[in-house]
């Protein structure tokens, strides 16, 4: 089975709220209840309560999540349940890959990238200049 990442869960993000017509009415409300369909032919609801909070810098809008009530920009949907990626337990791509295959296909052209290796005296890793 494959682990699932943030980026391959169907999520819930507030900027598809915010373009949403009925933002006004979302925002009054303080609730918004979301209609999923499961791939089965059948539309699950979700009920998922909006965190207003007027500061000096002005007003931020949250989701929040079902399971640990924190503030969230978006939900994902794993296995018929909607909650934070920390609920879920997911990880971005870059930290479900194993070491050795991170080093190939992101650190080592990063640090390429950035110019180069450097060597130290024996026994020390190497490091970017």
């Amino acid at each position: 089975m494959i682990t699932p990442t943030v980026e391959t869960t169907p999520r819930i993000t507030l900027s598809e709220l915010r373009s949403n017509p009925n933002w006004p009415s979302i925002q009054r409300e303080g609730r918004v209840s979301l209609f999923i369909d499961d791939g089965d032919d059948e539309r699950k609801v979700y009920d998922v309560e909006l965190e207003t909070l007027i500061t000096q810098g002005g007003v931020h809008h949250w989701l929040t999540c079902p399971r640990c009530a924190s503030r969230r920009a978006n939900l994902h949907l794993v296995e018929g349940e909607l909650a934070c990626r920390r609920c879920h337990g997911l990880l971005y791509y870059e930290q479900a890959l194993p070491r050795t295959v991170w080093k190939r296909k992101i650190g080592v052209p990063a640090m390429r990238c950035l110019g180069g290796f450097t060597r130290g005296a024996a026994g020390e890793r190497a490091t970017c200049r």
